[in-house]
């Protein structure tokens, strides 16, 4: 994070070069986080919900969610998103800087007006993962015939999954 300190806009390096603000200047990027409030880490409202149950609804600084493509980072003021998830880690940085980890598999995300809302098969925390359960959808997968694109593509999501969740338990020790 570059340190933020009054600068005289007489000085050379201002910033400008032919007239034209080039955006790499300290004092610009200053100006810029402190007109928007950076400074300060801020929060959004993020709503977790299964078809069981709404799993979570908080305020959280920041959300790394695991998208079909690859993982999305999100904080206050993100720009308007939805996204399809794929099997992953969910981990969400609360307001009092703790964090709080799921599995969840696939389902959508949506962020509007600095709220959060992921829909989702299933989410669970690193504790109520079964090792056996994780064991026994690895061996399913690994068992299923794909001859079709559709098939192919399930064996690859429960395979991502089981991966995924062996993972996560694994980092909590489980």
């Amino acid at each position: 994070m570059v340190e933020c300190r009054r600068r005289d806009p007489m000085r050379r390096g201002n910033g400008r070069v032919g007239g034209f603000l080039t955006g790499l200047g300290r004092g610009l990027e200053c100006a810029a986080r402190e007109a928007r409030g950076l400074d300060m880490a801020q929060s959004f409202q993020c709503s977790l919900v299964t078809p069981e149950a709404s799993v979570l609804d908080a305020a959280v600084t920041y959300a790394e969610v695991p998208a079909h493509d690859g993982l999305v980072g999100i904080m206050y003021q993100h720009a308007p998103l939805l996204v399809k998830l794929g099997p992953g880690r969910l981990r969400l940085v609360m307001e009092d800087n703790s964090e709080v980890v799921y599995f969840i598999d696939g389902g959508f995300a949506q962020m509007s007006d600095n709220h959060l809302t992921l829909l989702s098969e299933r989410a669970l925390l690193p504790d109520e993962i079964d090792r056996a359960e994780v064991e026994t959808l690895r061996e399913q997968a690994a068992g299923m015939g794909h001859t079709d694109d559709q098939q192919f593509a399930r064996r690859q999501h429960d395979l991502a999954a089981a991966q995924q969740m062996a993972k996560i338990a694994g980092e909590a020790g489980r």
